[in-house]
């Protein structure tokens, strides 16, 4: 239980370096992209305001859904030792793999990547490559 006012820390996946590390990382990665490309700080926030104000992307909840079950099941893991190895709440597992939601946020991401023992980029291409199958098999 915890003081009222603090937060409980989510248990991580073993080699997880926590929330805060992955968010620092990926600050640095996005800065890095940012002066690569010579854009102002304005500039890099509008792209990614752009980015995640879009939605491109309808079938990617299914594609998720499709793609961590399928990791899941591949590693024979139930809803619930997934959520334990994750710190990913099982409410949250559910609606993943269900398709109800499409917002996973970056540290959810790499949990659920590092509790399936799969490479983060490999987990994200996989969830790519499916969701674009099935805009194929739609033709969206």
């Amino acid at each position: 239980m915890c003081a009222k006012g603090t937060m409980s820390k989510k248990k991580g996946p073993p080699g997880y370096p926590g929330d805060e590390v992955i968010n620092q990382e990926f600050g640095k990665t996005i800065q890095q992209l940012r002066l690569e490309r010579g854009l102002s700080e304005e500039e890099a926030q509008a792209l990614l305001d752009e980015s995640t104000r879009n939605e491109p992307h309808p079938l990617l909840p299914r594609a998720i859904a499709m793609v961590i079950r399928q990791s899941r099941e591949g590693k024979k893991m139930s809803r619930i030792q997934l959520s334990e190895a994750s710190g990913v709440p099982l409410k949250r597992i559910n609606r993943l793999e269900r398709g109800k939601t499409a917002d996973l946020t970056l540290t959810e991401i790499v949990r659920i990547a590092m509790a399936l023992e799969h490479p983060v980029t490999e987990l994200v291409e996989a969830i790519e490559e499916r969701e674009k199958k099935l805009r194929k098999d739609q033709k969206i």
